[in-house]
């Protein structure tokens, strides 16, 4: 599930549905094996370490020490970027509470970003630096409704969100006004820059605006 490295060079991979590692491109080789049972997905972070994710929880492992160490104790929609100094980060949605949470990687400090209707469900995007390498000071959050059509006065449904990683506000970019009640329907946006992806399924045709 995990995106490319930031440099370009790895891909978070997993075999037999337990064991994850890092694939290098440059190379073609393959980095240590590490097995968790109950993986559901893993990810490389923008340090090159390697993210897993599933019934245990997320757990990171730092392969030039070979340490394994947890994050949090349980897992849900995130994606991994680095904070406004650049240390590492993630972003997820914390089922307890159906909060957005940011978990800064290093010292696993812990920022609340926004709390949702419990109507809602999201895909988090977190952008990574552009080519002039200035840190991306916000997330990408595309917030759905999976199961209840009647939303319309659910706080961001159908939203396309712009949150700061320092919980400072909340900026509304689109309204995607998709059915997602299939998986394909769900927004997924991305960005880049001042440039915003997103696809809508409205009236059951897919476009991407």
């Amino acid at each position: 599930e995990g995106d490319i490295s930031e440099d370009g060079d790895y891909l978070p991979m997993c075999g037999n549905g337990t064991d994850a590692f890092l694939y290098r491109l440059s190379t073609d080789t393959t980095g240590p094996s590490y097995r968790q049972p109950g993986l559901n997905a893993v990810y490389v972070t923008p340090d090159n370490n390697l993210l897993m994710t599933g019934t245990f929880g997320i757990r990171m492992v730092r392969p030039r020490t070979h340490s394994l160490a947890p994050v949090v104790d349980r897992f849900g929609h995130m994606d991994v970027g680095r904070d406004t100094d650049g240390a590492e980060i993630i972003v997820w949605l914390d089922d307890t509470t159906n909060t957005v949470t940011k978990v800064r990687l290093g010292d696993l400090q812990i920022t609340h970003l926004l709390t949702l209707s419990w109507k809602i469900a999201v895909h988090v995007c977190l952008p990574y630096p552009g080519l002039d390498k200035m840190p991306v000071d916000y997330g990408i959050i595309s917030c759905f409704a999976p199961t209840d059509t009647d939303n319309e006065d659910v706080l961001y449904a159908d939203s396309i969100l712009k949150v700061p990683l320092d919980g400072s506000g909340i900026d509304t970019i689109a309204h995607h006004q998709s059915d997602a009640s299939t998986y394909e329907g769900q927004p997924h946006a991305v960005a880049s820059g001042s440039q915003f992806l997103f696809d809508s399924r409205e009236n059951g045709q897919n476009v991407v605006y």
